[in-house]
């Protein structure tokens, strides 16, 4: 299989127009507190799955999400950080473009906002549309396209105060990181003896390993990104798990997700990826080696 890991692109220069909004907005994500309501559409188009929640972001920097699940009870999810970018925006900058419109003529729960486009370099890529607040440059607005153009995922607050008190934590609360905390970059992790996870050898243009973590039954998941678009990789040693015959391929694509899973030299690979196309899976598959 070929060893290839695509070349690097070029980033904005820091202190750029685009990479100065860009950290301002990830600043602001990252520590400004506040407490709202917000509408969240999952898919195309007003047919898309709607969801109201209450959303508030305490001192620590972790955001609270309250909302009630098809009348069932209202569940709670606690999580620092969305998006990749938020923590590191250089990741994002180097794949894609940032600009920020000069007039502020937008207004979200009765606040001024600032349009904000990000374009991908790369043809295959997501874009995103941000509101942002015109006094703290907290995003007001999100809306996600896949490489077509096609709506996946949009958001808008209906009422926040800035500065408000978050929700307290119950007990009970879920608490995780919406992509987990970063692992150092070798992340292999041996589950049984003479058992090594498959080296990644191809990577889609502009992406990294941004993350890493055993799995409790044994193998791994290492996580991958280009700041917008991401994609995991799961191995398990084949032996005691329900997994595909050596060789086949089994792909799903829906929705701005997609997915391949396989066993490749005794070893069980899912790949989950989001506004990422199959395709691309599937060379990531292709790639996969023993390592040396």
């Amino acid at each position: 299989r070929p060893a290839t890991v695509a070349a690097a692109p070029v980033a904005d220069a820091p202190g750029s127009p685009g990479a100065a909004l860009l950290e301002a907005v990830a600043r602001a994500e990252r520590e400004v507190r506040y407490v709202g309501y917000k509408t969240a559409i999952s898919g195309p188009g007003d047919d898309g799955r709607r969801t109201r929640m209450k959303v508030s972001r305490d001192a620590s920097g972790r955001t609270h999400m309250e909302w009630e699940a098809g009348g069932r009870e209202e569940r709670r999810w606690v999580y620092r950080q969305r998006h990749r970018w938020i923590d590191d925006p250089a990741l994002l900058l180097a794949a894609y473009d940032v600009q920020g419109d000069d007039a502020v003529d937008e207004r979200v729960a009765w606040r001024p906002a600032r349009r904000v486009e990000i374009r991908p370099r790369h043809a295959g890529r997501p874009s995103m549309t941000l509101l942002v607040d015109e006094e703290t440059s907290l995003v007001l607005a999100e809306t996600i396209r896949d490489a077509t153009g096609e709506t996946r995922f949009r958001w808008r607050f209906d009422t926040i105060e800035v500065g408000g008190t978050a929700s307290a934590a119950a007990p009970g609360d879920r608490t995780a990181a919406a992509e987990p905390v970063a692992a150092p970059q070798d992340t292999t992790v041996v589950v049984r003896a003479g058992w090594r996870p498959l080296e990644v050898a191809w990577l889609p243009e502009g992406f990294r390993q941004v993350a890493g973590e055993p799995l409790q039954r044994g193998g791994e998941r290492v996580y991958y990104s280009d700041g917008l678009a991401a994609f995991s990789v799961v191995q398990r040693p084949a032996e005691g798990v329900e997994a595909a015959a050596e060789g086949q391929l089994v792909t799903q694509e829906c929705g701005g997700r997609a997915r391949v899973a396989g066993t490749f030299d005794g070893v069980s690979v899912e790949i989950a990826g989001l506004l990422l196309s199959a395709s691309e899976l599937e060379r990531v598959a292709a790639g996969l080696r023993t390592r040396p």
